[in-house]
């Protein structure tokens, strides 16, 4: 690190509306700083407090060492900052400034969210809400206001109130002990349930089937298709990021699915729709390696099976097979999704 590497980090804004107000998310106390503009970009910059514990279903203390994939998703779930808050929107005084884009950092470790501290308390913003807090707990978010919007002219005699509409926020909820099945191509009338710490209803799930998916041939099929084409042309793609496409696509395939193999996919349905994380047991157990057995993906209507039990019917990715694959494979249910709703804060 050196003082060139730092200084696109560094805050110094050209205009700059010191707000200094704060409120109380899930009891833990925000901090909103103020609104900068830099280099043309505008942040609200916003302290908050982490969680003082991961608030997640399983009975995990403390992180293992990641030996496997599993020990991985594990420990994602142990330590998933799901209660941050993230936000969409602020409105002050009646300006609405929409968020596009954020980063944070915990004040302990992050080099650049210090820097910033010492801005804030140059500036006089009243940090004693959040003056107590560890440094080890406290973060320092930037959130980008989308480009085109004004720096909003705020009368600073009179009160500045705030209104802060919150994004949803989704986190992996690890199933203790997960669910192990062996499963062969075809159908399948599977229906379990499971339970956890954070909800108190029974979550039902169904597997319908599992199917082998030529996605080499539908990309090729999709790329060829007219209507594929005349649809990036409606979305802005000019002719040269067309023919990129075009030429691309089977390196990006690659990756998923080697030329002369199969997508073997997973589908099923569960109560509220919800999105469930099937992997094969064969990846949990392998050494990490920063790709996923587990992938939602999107099939067309045609290539999905119909609901059966009133549900969307949801597939998943689980491995690449070769071409008449037959076998068993065996296969676990090791998480689900969950989906915190956003809510609005005043201040």
């Amino acid at each position: 690190m050196n003082i060139a590497s730092i200084m696109p980090e560094v805050l110094l804004p050209e205009r700059e509306l010191v707000i200094g107000k704060h409120l109380f998310y899930k009891e833990k106390p925000i901090l909103i700083a103020s609104i900068t503009q830099q280099a043309g970009i505008i942040r609200l910059w916003v302290f908050q407090q982490v969680p003082d514990k991961p608030l997640t279903d399983t009975s995990y203390a403390q992180p293992v060492e990641c030996v496997t994939n599993r020990d991985e998703m594990q420990n994602r779930a142990l330590y998933a900052r799901f209660d941050l808050a993230h936000f969409s929107s602020i409105a002050i005084q009646g300006f609405e400034l929409p968020i596009s884009q954020s980063f944070s950092g915990i004040i302990e470790r992050d080099t650049a969210s210090h820097m910033r501290l010492q801005h804030f308390v140059e500036t006089g913003v009243d940090l004693k809400p959040i003056e107590d807090i560890s440094f080890d707990e406290l973060a320092l978010g930037g959130y980008q206001v989308k480009e085109g919007i004004a720096f909003p002219e705020i009368d600073t005699n009179s009160d500045i109130p705030i209104s802060i509409k919150m994004s949803d926020a989704s986190y992996d909820v690890v199933l203790e002990p997960p669910h192990r099945f062996g499963l062969k191509i075809g159908e399948h009338e599977i229906s379990r349930s499971f339970t956890g710490l954070s909800i108190s209803e029974e979550i039902k799930y169904y597997i319908n089937r599992v199917v082998c998916y030529d996605i080499w041939g539908e990309t090729e099929r999709q790329m060829n298709d007219e209507n594929t084409l005349k649809a990036w042309r409606e979305h802005g793609l000019d002719e040269e990021a067309i023919k990129q496409a075009l030429s691309s696509w089977p390196d990006m395939i690659e990756t998923i699915c080697p030329k002369g193999h199969e997508l073997l996919v997973l589908e099923y349905e569960c109560t509220d729709n919800r999105q469930l994380m099937f992997y094969t047991t064969e990846y949990l157990d392998s050494f990490p390696d920063n790709t996923s057995s587990s992938t939602a993906i999107f099939l067309s209507g045609s290539d999905k099976g119909m609901s059966r039990h009133g549900y969307d019917v949801r597939a998943c990715l689980l491995k690449a097979v070769p071409a008449g694959y037959d076998a068993v494979t065996e296969v676990e249910l090791m998480a689900w999704v969950r989906t915190m709703p956003g809510e609005t804060l005043e201040a």
